[in-house]
């Protein structure tokens, strides 16, 4: 699927790192770029668009089935039928409770697991109620942790670490994680990241 999760998390990024470090020229010269390519889209004539396909792709928020039957529209149907206990942790556990339970909702467009595609719903499925919970506490901290420190510095610097941090936790794990599953086992290396920087 060319990873959009990824591009649009290096895509936000990088417009977040270009703001938080003042670069204006570069946002300027991003945005004239951006007007150009898509002028030249636009204005194409080799390749007559279809101005109906254009308007809906355009307004399309259930792209490659992800909600509705899809993969994160199932994903909160079964974990709202267990919110509170969960089912247990691991990819073979979604993908046997999915596959088991398939037969009973002839609607649903995979007929075979190919997981959530989202952490947060991974998680609540995994651990219930108070993973997730659990899971909003560590993400709230984290950001508050990254967000106070790189704020509070007057300075602007490329190598202000608490910045690279903040940047790289919101594009894997909230940008990405909300596309794809993402490994949650590297949020560690964040957080001795950020206990290292609190304590030196």
């Amino acid at each position: 699927t060319l990873s959009r999760g990824a591009w649009l998390a290096v895509l936000i990024v990088g417009v977040l790192w270009a703001i938080l470090n003042r670069q204006w020229k570069l946002i300027g010269i991003g945005a004239i770029l951006l007007a150009i390519i898509g002028a030249l889209v636009i204005t194409q004539h080799n390749n007559k668009p279809d101005p109906e396909h254009l308007l809906y792709k355009l307004q399309q928020t259930d792209s490659s089935y992800r909600y509705t039957n899809g993969t994160q529209g199932t994903a909160w149907i079964l974990i709202q039928e267990n919110p509170i206990k969960g089912y247990g942790y691991g990819n073979d556990v979604y993908d046997g409770v999915y596959n088991k339970r398939v037969v009973d909702y002839p609607t649903w467009t995979f007929k075979e697991s190919i997981g959530p595609h989202n952490t947060i719903l991974y998680i609540w499925f995994s651990a219930g109620i108070l993973g997730l919970a659990s899971l909003a506490y560590l993400y709230g901290a984290i950001i508050r942790e990254t967000a106070s420190s790189t704020f509070r510095k007057v300075e602007i610097s490329p190598y202000n670490a608490h910045l690279l941090l903040f940047l790289s936790f919101v594009g894997f794990y909230i940008v990405r994680g909300n596309f794809e599953q993402v490994d949650i086992a590297q949020i560690g290396i964040i957080t001795g990241f950020l206990l290292a920087l609190r304590n030196r």
